[in-house]
């Protein structure tokens, strides 16, 4: 062949590949804009709800509950259908996504089995699709995103958002913003503020670090104290109180997690023995000057929470394998709800509408193998997330799509999680801010998550 038709193809070649990698520039271009449109839909509905300002419980006449209304699932099925487009463009990278995900796959059909037995089997179901919708969006736009720094970057502006609008609300609605035991802005209640804001400041607080210029900067510093004002401001002490301990305690993650892991394992054996230490020192102390060792705790009530748990335990006696059904036990059928069956001071709908223990509303609602399987699952990304920001802060290029901030987010989202659950009910439970963000931050840990020795999953990670 004469040397200027190989020429000629050569160059033919080459304008192909150009043409190809604009086509596919212009294609991912708007795969990441959809995933941002999506992701900012989903997390400001999740954090306002469907019932903005409503801070009483709405009855309904004919049955004593509460009411309920379609336009929740309304609005996750429109979410659940805005989010396919994004699992037909990265369809090749599905069964690749849901092999990492088995774990809650699994856990989700342990809970589909429940609804089979539940106390109130229509609440039950309806409230497991609405979480399969959760689910369906978590995929879709971890499989969106490019990298996690887009996440971060997506749900920080949602955040920022969110802070502007509560912000907005306060000044310009005070009276209407306000409740009587604390600020719930936009939200149903002081507690769900709380809630926002804290997870507000937990991505945003990161998100401050993140390469800026100086301007930029300084807004999010403003994003950051706006949101904590308002955090303060709801009275929400749960809240409050996670969002100090992580303040004061995330640098020093940070600085841990950048030693040898000989000195992690040696750290954390020193704590261990410790805490078991001051804890045999107090019993040798009690056995010696004849003292009760639970003295010091037997008049805390916690806000009157162990009237619940104490309620919430005798019916997990009941039935402690099977539960009630999946998020059967509380805001259901009157009729067969058990907190409403007896004289007790919280026996209304609108008094106590959880047991404000997450691990006791999953063990009383899908038995001893959902609580396992849940806490298991919590584990895992807890565990996966911490050696991803391991990997990250020790600057050993585990991953070009993620940084320090994001990883710090995704790593902080599930401990945060597990200690908020020792006093609210968050985890797997219908309508609760936290119950849905978990599934976007844990389908981001699976599956941007890979083993150092394992290159054969990179092209799920490093996704196009």
């Amino acid at each position: 062949m004469p040397r200027a038709n190989i020429a000629a193809v050569q160059t033919w070649r080459e304008e192909f590949r150009a043409e190809r990698a604009r086509q596919h520039a212009v294609t991912e271009s708007w795969i990441q804009g959809w995933s941002m449109a999506v992701l900012l839909a989903s997390v400001l509905y999740i954090l306002i709800g469907h019932t903005p300002y409503q801070h009483e419980v709405q009855f309904d006449l004919e049955t004593g509950g509460a009411t309920l209304s379609p336009v929740n699932r309304y609005i996750w099925l429109a979410l659940t259908t805005l989010s396919l487009p994004l699992l037909w463009w990265r369809r090749t990278l599905i069964l690749g996504a849901l092999k990492q995900q088995w774990l809650i796959l699994a856990l989700f059909g342990w809970f589909a089995l429940t609804t089979l037995w539940a106390l109130d089997p229509t609440s039950a179901g309806r409230r497991l699709f609405l979480y399969v919708l959760n689910l369906i969006i978590a995929l879709a736009l971890t499989l969106g995103f490019n990298s996690s720094r887009r996440w971060h970057r997506g749900m920080a502006i949602a955040c920022a958002a969110m802070v502007t609008i509560d912000l907005l609300s306060w000044v310009l609605a005070p009276k209407l913003s306000m409740t009587d035991i604390g600020l719930a802005a936009i939200h149903t209640q002081k507690n769900q503020l709380g809630a926002a804001m804290l997870f507000c400041g937990l991505v945003v607080g990161p998100y401050i670090f993140a390469p800026h210029s100086r301007l930029p900067r300084l807004f999010w510093i403003g994003i950051f104290t706006a949101g904590f004002i308002l955090l303060a401001a709801s009275q929400s002490k749960t809240s409050l109180g996670i969002m100090v301990a992580a303040m004061l305690l995330t640098p020093l993650i940070l600085f841990v997690l950048a030693r040898p892991l000989a000195l992690l394992r040696g750290i954390l054996a020193a704590l261990t023995l410790l805490i078991l230490s001051v804890a045999l020192a107090w019993l040798a102390l009690c056995t010696i000057k004849g003292w009760d060792p639970a003295a010091p705790f037997s008049g805390i009530t916690f806000t009157q929470r162990t009237d619940l748990w104490s309620f919430v335990l005798g019916e997990i006696a009941k039935r402690p394998f099977t539960g009630a059904g999946f998020d059967s036990f509380w805001d259901v059928d009157p009729r067969v709800q058990p907190s409403l069956q007896g004289d007790l001071w919280f026996g209304s709908v609108d008094i106590a509408n959880e047991a404000h223990n997450g691990y006791l509303d999953l063990l009383a609602t899908t038995g001893v193998i959902g609580l396992l399987g849940a806490l298991s699952l919590l584990v895992h990304w807890i565990s996966r997330s911490m050696r991803m920001l391991r990997r990250v802060v020790i600057k050993s290029n585990y991953d070009e799509g993620i940084d320090w901030p994001s990883a710090t987010v995704l790593a902080l989202f599930p401990m945060l999680l597990l200690v908020h659950n020792f006093m609210e009910s968050s985890y797997f439970t219908a309508n609760q801010i936290f119950g849905s963000l978990i599934l976007l931050a844990g389908a981001e840990i699976d599956l941007r998550y890979r083993p150092r020795s394992n290159d054969s999953r990179a092209a799920l990670h490093q996704r196009p």
